[in-house]
């Protein structure tokens, strides 16, 4: 649940580093309508190769299945709902890249180049030849110019959050730290999650059972049992174990502890209005149907923890302040924009 800045960004550099099984031709070179810029941020022009390769990824998780595209009510929902995670993802993208610069961490430097290339050779060299190299990009609707992008946006904001961290941008010497963590900085929380059909999944086995199926009133009908239950006195551990579907919170007596800005906005907002031994309502996110309880923290825990707390506390700061200038940023489109379906968009028909 932990806020990522450039959310599928980040988590799909490596979507491709798999043997591809599309077909494309093996050439290197992005072609000139990949190039175009469809959106600018702020002054930042977005090429379509990077909006395409939002949009497609963000099709497939929104999506059930492609039929859903012939519904006309759907289709105009699910397309407003990738609209916003596009603009939401590149203004975070780019907002990168603006403190970077802001902070002497220019995508143009030489030791930024040097580490992009370093990587991407290092990925090419994973690979027999070109072919296969173009086609495993391929797989994540992805061009070498696109990942390339990626890479220089993730080093730069590598670089920027250690820059910021050594500027005291973002406050992190010891005295500080110790008084922000046993203080009021964070809290302790622990949750009851139920995955509804609409929820975002992770199927690596480390954060949701994908074993689990709820359509989504199922889902918040199980949490608001859940809720009552609580409510009744009923012990949260033993309601966590009975309901919850969080691999997190399995066994997890300590349950989270977290700072302002580490979580999404949503889930924020509810577990840090709540007073020590408060339960929450029910709360509704892209993760699914939580519901909370503040609980005392512990010392022990703490002093155990403390070098993770302290990078939870630096991360959420880093976190804040590249949102706090991606809302800065003013969108416009062009007519290349104007002429997109994204019902009728995919790789094959832009590829051929």
């Amino acid at each position: 649940m932990k806020k990522l800045i450039i959310r599928i960004l980040s988590a799909a550099l490596c979507c491709f580093m798999i043997c591809a099984s599309l077909a494309s031709c093996a050439s290197i070179n992005s072609s000139s309508k990949e190039k175009e810029t469809v959106l600018k941020v702020g002054e930042y022009e977005v090429p379509y190769e990077l909006y395409r390769y939002l949009v497609l990824n963000y099709k497939l998780q929104v999506q059930d299945k492609e039929e859903d595209w012939n519904d006309s009510k759907k289709a105009e929902e699910m397309t407003k709902e990738i609209n916003v995670l596009v603009e939401s993802s590149l203004r975070d993208f780019y907002a990168v890249f603006s403190l970077a610069t802001e902070f002497g961490v220019d995508r143009e430097n030489p030791a930024v180049n040097a580490a992009v290339e370093a990587e991407l050779e290092a990925t090419r060299n994973g690979y027999k030849n070109q072919k296969e190299y173009v086609d495993a990009l391929a797989e994540g609707f992805m061009t070498h110019s696109a990942y390339e992008l990626l890479q220089t946006n993730a080093i730069c904001s590598d670089e920027l959050y250690y820059k910021m961290m050594n500027d005291g941008a973002i406050k992190a010497d010891e005295e500080f730290l110790k008084e922000f963590i046993y203080g009021d900085g964070f809290i302790r929380i622990k949750q009851i999650l139920i995955v509804g059909e609409s929820s975002n999944r992770v199927h690596d086995g480390t954060v949701y059972i994908p074993e689990e199926s709820h359509t989504d009133e199922e889902a918040k009908a199980i949490a608001e049992l859940a809720r009552s239950k609580a409510l009744a006195g009923e012990d949260f551990d033993n309601l966590v174990a009975e309901y919850g579907e969080s691999f997190q919170m399995f066994g997890n007596k300590d349950g989270y502890y977290i700072c302002e800005g580490y979580w999404d906005d949503v889930n924020n907002d509810a577990v840090f209005a709540l007073e020590i031994g408060g339960i929450s309502e029910v709360v509704e996110s892209s993760q699914g149907y939580s519901v909370y309880m503040r609980c005392e923290k512990e010392d022990s825990y703490i002093d155990s923890h403390f070098d993770e707390l302290r990078d939870k506390y630096t991360e959420a700061q880093y976190s804040l302040a590249v949102e706090k200038r991606a809302a800065e940023f003013e969108i416009t489109t062009t007519e290349l924009y104007d002429s997109i379906s994204i019902k009728d968009m995919s790789w094959e028909a832009d590829r051929k």
